[in-house]
């Protein structure tokens, strides 16, 4: 019987133009690793149901960065990007 995965999340606002979340999940590391930085999983869980990411990119190296985005229902793009 295998068991689900536990987190727990810490959400912090460093400075006016920043939120980090940070997540620490119990789980074995490689399968985790790979759901959160490889496109083709990401677009398997990233925002709404309703919601088609159009965009899906990542670079996991240190320095790297990832640009995703999502076309909302009503057509509206949104994208989320970081380092």
């Amino acid at each position: 019987m295998t068991h689900p995965a536990r987190s727990t999340v810490n959400v912090t606002t460093p400075s006016d133009r920043e939120i980090v979340l940070t997540r620490a999940i119990v789980a074995p590391r490689d399968p985790v690793f790979e759901v959160w930085t490889k496109p083709e999983h990401v677009r398997h869980w990233w925002g709404w149901r309703s919601s088609e990411m159009i965009v899906c990119e990542a670079d996991v190296r240190p320095g790297g960065s990832w640009r995703y985005v999502s076309r909302e229902e009503n057509g509206i793009e949104v994208p989320f990007t970081g380092v």
